[in-house]
């Protein structure tokens, strides 16, 4: 039996005062000299959980092969300014480096994906994850580190599709999985015209919310199954995402992690974690 773990995280933003920051990491001041950074309460919590979502999947594999794909924004970027840790560009990679790096620490992980974000939090031209990668690659050597736009991964004969933007899950909860539902049928619609097999396997991002969803086809006496999921983000709400997500009174963050045994798709385990943002007083 051959038995293997991918891992999928997503929107990390490295270097905003709301995003995930390894508490290890070492910048240098003004007059170049390093500190060590400061987390703030958002942070702490996401490094917490991120701790715990790497224990979690090294319990799951139990010593088999774990492939990990980081689905975008590994940065925050320059374009919003407002939050970061620091204005010089050059930490923001530090940053996800460090961000990453555990996972790297653990010997049975083979592979590390960076697929490109959203231009603007990425330093322009996926700047942030070639750099990041090359870091990477350069101080631990026992995985394949790579940086791809869009992820089409033969594992083991099962097609795995991964890319960054997508559909989100709905703006409502009686509609929720209806987007991401639509946009895999289509997915599995055009491989099917175009005579290919649909991929067993789709990850999507930059929503921030985690969902997940299955479809099918039939084509002629065969039908094709397809899970789809969204993964969620280590990224606390700024105020434009505020305004964007209609005042969400929560955020989330997690990995997906799918277990595949003999090449086909056993489970898809969603190590997620909620936290309210609301305020609570009596009036």
């Amino acid at each position: 039996m051959t038995r293997r773990v991918l891992v999928f995280l997503a929107d990390t933003h490295g270097g905003h005062k709301l995003s995930l920051l390894n508490p290890a990491t070492f910048l240098l001041d003004g007059e170049l000299r390093p500190y060590q950074v400061q987390l703030s309460a958002v942070q702490r919590w996401l490094w917490e959980n991120y701790e715990d979502d790497i224990a979690a999947v090294e319990r799951l594999a139990d010593g088999d092969r774990v492939d990990v794909v980081h689905v975008g924004d590994v940065t925050w970027g320059l374009r919003y300014p407002q939050g970061l840790v620091s204005s010089r560009m050059a930490d923001q990679v530090i940053i996800a480096t460090s961000n990453l790096s555990p996972w790297l620490m653990l010997g049975n992980v083979k592979s590390l994906t960076l697929v490109t974000g959203t231009d603007s939090h990425e330093l322009g031209e996926a700047s942030a994850p070639i750099l990041a990668a090359r870091e990477l690659r350069q101080h631990l050597m026992q995985a394949d580190v790579s940086v791809t736009p869009h992820l089409l991964a033969d594992v083991d004969g099962m097609t795995v599709d991964a890319a960054h933007h997508g559909p989100g899950k709905g703006r409502r909860e009686w509609l929720s999985g209806n987007e991401l539902r639509r946009y895999g049928q289509s997915l599995q619609e055009r491989e099917a015209l175009r005579g290919g097999v649909p991929p067993r396997l789709v990850i999507r991002a930059h929503t921030h919310e985690f969902w997940r969803e299955t479809v099918r086809i039939a084509v002629g006496s065969q039908v094709y199954t397809t899970d789809l999921a969204i993964c969620p983000a280590y990224c606390g709400l700024t105020p434009y995402a505020q305004q964007v997500m209609q005042s969400t009174p929560e955020i989330g963050c997690g990995v997906v992690a799918a277990e595949i045994i003999d090449g086909q798709l056993a489970e898809i385990h969603a190590i997620t974690h909620r936290s309210d943002l609301r305020v609570r007083r009596r009036m």
